[in-house]
């Protein structure tokens, strides 16, 4: 499990976009983008400023896996591996009602598996 912080994608992102359009030629309007992007200091780099230079929020989002909300601060739950990703980003309220879950669950009496306790 890792913190993923909107602070910490900011800041990568003028070298992300740079990996990611690298072999687009120098007049192409994505090298003029991540020119723009690689200008900024450290304390520009705030989603208002990058997505107004890049025209939209895609690259500055930090959305929870099970809301939906945009956060600052999300949990990481699993690892990449080389092929697909495999974990979860969830936001403070939903860890919670995760583990929420747990605490509503109880041992079935005559099977042993685990049933949500109901009202």
């Amino acid at each position: 499990m890792k913190i993923i912080s909107k602070v910490e994608i900011c800041a990568a992102v003028p070298h992300r976009w740079a990996d990611q359009y690298k072999n687009y030629g120098p007049h192409h309007e994505k090298q003029k983008i991540g020119q723009r992007l690689l200008a900024l200091k450290p304390e520009e780099r705030t989603a208002e400023i990058i997505d107004a230079i890049i025209g939209n929020g895609s690259w500055t989002t930090n959305t929870c896996d099970s809301c939906g909300k945009d956060c600052e601060t999300l949990v990481r739950i699993g690892e990449e591996p080389d092929y697909d990703a495999r974990w979860q980003d969830l936001c403070r309220e939903c860890l919670i009602a995760g583990v929420e879950l747990f605490d509503t669950t109880r041992k079935s009496p005559d099977k042993g598996n685990q049933t949500p306790r109901t009202c």
